[in-house]
């Protein structure tokens, strides 16, 4: 039985247009060295959650299919780079270059995004005006995770930079402290994978809510944010969230606190299961990046950690928080290919493979 999104509370609404991936063409970009192309259909009904599971055996192309199309829609900006080590680690071996086309769907406008790893460095193709006008419009970059560093297997963060969401097989909530400086200031080079995106995210809003951060969320708008973090953790930790704890030889980090009942002792956010911290920031970081800027959203193994049974609860989320994004989700998991409609479904073979 397929999931759909539940009508509890109306999600914010975007106030840029909607965007979604229709077909990806890949040529020598890592595990595929013959051009492969895939095609994206949107859904069926103009309700039902713009979303595609892709299910394979292991090294056929899953990852490098979710890779190739974060890197295709963040090189255009040109504000994220990929050095000239790491674009040549996206070359399949014996291949000269990787290239790779995007045809995306940009509101009532359709175009293409394109770009190539050589082994020079990385290559775009002709701007796309429409797409070019959005990507600049975007908030400040913050604590994402960089490009190059993603790709290569180097952070832990998701890619958290809208349009395009990345969520790798290898992301965690990084457990340590966050330092002022970091949370308060401008992005420090060299700083982004040693913070954990989804604390940076959830401390910037607590100040927010204070009013006391200039640039960010207002204390409204925090305060949704805020409320909709607390409902997660109740619902998947049955936690309390608490105040704030500053390290405890370094009174210039912050770190967050919960509590599992309301009288319990407060606890780190780091002591909660690896799965329960998965399923309460994933969705979070969707919900919050993505409300009011729709975008793709890739994620590698959502099951990463979780019980089975979350795994419909993951998805569940997902579509009711966000309905407004394209999801592209690469799975080894059953219960996550029932959660959508067959016609969602794609299983990719082996290339020169008939199986």
């Amino acid at each position: 039985m397929a999931t759909q999104p539940e009508t509890t509370a109306a999600p914010t609404q975007p106030t840029r247009p909607r965007i979604r991936v229709s077909k990806v063409t890949l040529e020598g970009f890592k595990a595929f060295k013959e051009p492969f192309t895939f095609e994206i259909p949107p859904p069926l009904a103009a309700d039902d959650p713009d979303v595609i599971v892709i299910g394979s055996s292991n090294g056929v192309g899953k990852t490098s299919l979710l890779e190739g199309i974060c890197l295709g829609m963040l090189a255009q900006g040109r504000r994220h780079s990929v050095g000239t080590q790491d674009a040549r680690r996206l070359i399949h071996t014996g291949a000269e270059r990787a290239l790779l086309q995007l045809d995306v769907v940009l509101g009532d406008e359709s175009g293409a995004l394109s770009a190539g790893a050589f082994p020079e460095g990385i290559r775009t193709g002709p701007p796309w005006e429409a797409y070019t006008d959005l990507i600049a419009a975007r908030a400040r970059e913050d604590s994402s995770g960089a490009l190059g560093e993603t790709l290569a297997g180097r952070s832990d963060n998701p890619l958290v930079a809208p349009p395009v969401l990345y969520f790798h097989s290898y992301r965690k909530v990084i457990p340590l402290p966050l330092e002022l400086a970091d949370i308060m200031g401008p992005r420090r080079p060299g700083r982004t994978e040693r913070m954990s995106v989804f604390k940076f995210r959830v401390l910037r809003t607590l100040l927010a809510q204070s009013d006391l951060l200039e640039g960010a969320e207002t204390p409204d708008v925090a305060a949704d944010v805020l409320e909709q973090l607390d409902e997660s953790l109740m619902e998947f930790a049955g936690a309390y969230r608490r105040k704030l704890q500053s390290g405890p030889d370094d009174a210039n980090t912050l770190d967050l606190l919960v509590a599992q009942g309301a009288e319990a002792p407060s606890m780190l956010f780091d002591a909660l299961s690896s799965g329960q911290k998965e399923i309460i920031s994933t969705p979070f970081l969707v919900w919050q990046a993505t409300r009011d800027f729709p975008s793709v959203v890739l994620i590698d193994e959502p099951e990463l950690h979780l019980h089975q049974e979350w795994h419909d609860d993951f998805m569940r989320t997902l579509f009711q928080l966000a309905p407004q994004n394209q999801y592209i989700i690469a799975t080894h998991s059953q219960r996550i290919a029932r959660s959508v409609e067959r016609d969602r479904l794609r299983v990719l073979k082996p290339q020169g493979s008939d199986r």
